[in-house]
């Protein structure tokens, strides 16, 4: 896959990082879940997660009383995907490490990424971490989407060699994301 130099306007206040297993297109997925192009990223390096694939009917299926929506995040991937959809997804391994993209975010955009990762709606938690820049070295604290509280299934780990950017249709994918976007910015939040 192809790397991109990633530029932002520096004068933006960023309230740190989110880390989200991107490489390549998945720039084009980000710009579409927050609304901005050219999102500041940089390659890094996650200890003690590993990514895993969830099976749709492994997707947690009850709502958190807090939820904004009445759906289970089972429901909402379903109502958007179809009766098919395997979830990517980041998981404690003390043994496991990925790598990944560190995106840098306003807090708006930060919360337009929670949206499309159904944290509210129960299907992923924020893990924090510390995770090692590839170009220089430097660690990073960072905030990640995936599982730490159970119960969680999971179908099996993925490595980097088999890793996929997109678990549906490219476009399908984009589609849904700015939908979830102007959806969220509809509701105020």
């Amino acid at each position: 896959m192809e790397d991109t130099e990633l530029k932002i306007n520096q004068d933006v206040d960023l309230p740190g990082a989110t880390i989200q297993y991107m490489t390549g297109p998945a720039e084009k997925m980000m710009e579409n879940m927050v609304g901005r192009n050219r999102i500041k990223g940089e390659y890094a390096i996650l200890p003690g997660i590993e990514l895993a694939i969830q099976k749709l009917d492994q997707i947690r299926d009850h709502t958190p009383e807090h939820s904004p929506d009445k759906r289970s995040a089972q429901q909402i991937i379903r109502d958007g995907f179809g009766n098919s959809f395997d979830l990517i997804l980041n998981i404690p391994n003390s043994k496991g490490s990925s790598r990944a993209m560190i995106w840098y975010l306003t807090k708006q955009e930060f919360d337009l990424a929670h949206k499309w990762e159904l944290i509210e709606e129960g299907m992923q938690e924020d893990l924090k971490g510390l995770a090692v820049t590839e170009m220089d070295g430097e660690f990073r604290s960072v905030i990640v989407n995936g599982l730490q509280r159970p119960p969680f299934i999971v179908d099996h780990a993925v490595y980097r060699e088999t890793f996929q950017a997109y678990v549906a249709p490219v476009d399908q994918m984009h589609k849904v994301a700015e939908e979830s976007r102007e959806n969220f910015l509809k509701q105020g939040k």
